[in-house]
């Protein structure tokens, strides 16, 4: 749709850009803090459309949104999965807050935090690709202080989650209790 036809792809982008900020509002008018959005935009060695193509589409979208977040003094977090490094500084341009990666490690948390966590949050798990499904402990203990280690050496800012339904990808309480410790004992000053 975005090559063959655009400017449907830009009507139907304008009006989830409207539902959008009508959602913004409301949920401002709830006490929200912030919102995110869930766009998964590549895969795990490129995006799914080029750079221009976003520039050009999806871009402007994104800026509608962090401007009406940032006008009710809301945060705006951004989810992908995939390989979108290409696209961060335009997000970033854009007014994205939050990147939200279930996979930092496609991009390498050290090149996160060097590069942009200046510019902007990570808000992660430890490698729910990479590392998690190893099994190896030492492979998750030494995955989780090294994502840490990375956003303490640079100053960014890293937020670190808990992917949730870890059995969906067949990884054990055990194994993600061995990160959680991880992180735990690698923030502690």
């Amino acid at each position: 749709d975005v090559l063959l036809e655009p400017e449907n792809a830009c009507r139907f982008l304008d009006k989830m850009t409207d539902l959008s900020i009508e959602s913004i509002r409301r949920a401002k008018k709830n006490g929200a803090d912030g919102a995110i959005i869930y766009d998964d935009l590549g895969m795990q060695h490129a995006l799914f459309f080029s750079p221009d193509n976003f520039r050009e589409i999806f871009k402007p979208f994104y800026k509608k949104l962090a401007d009406e977040l940032h006008r009710n003094d809301m945060d705006f977090f951004v989810h992908s999965c995939g390989k979108v490094t290409e696209l961060i500084p335009d997000f970033i341009e854009a007014g994205v807050d939050v990147f939200q990666f279930d996979q930092p490690e496609l991009h390498g948390s050290e090149f996160l935090a060097k590069e942009y966590g200046d510019k902007a949050a990570f808000y992660c798990p430890v490698d729910i690709q990479k590392i998690m499904p190893t099994g190896d402990k030492k492979i998750i203990q030494d995955g989780a202080k090294s994502m840490v280690d990375a956003f303490k050496k640079y100053g960014g800012s890293l937020i670190v989650k808990d992917y949730g339904p870890w059995g969906d990808i067949n990884v054990k309480d055990e194994w993600a209790q061995w990160a959680c410790d991880a992180v735990v004992a690698n923030t502690k000053m």
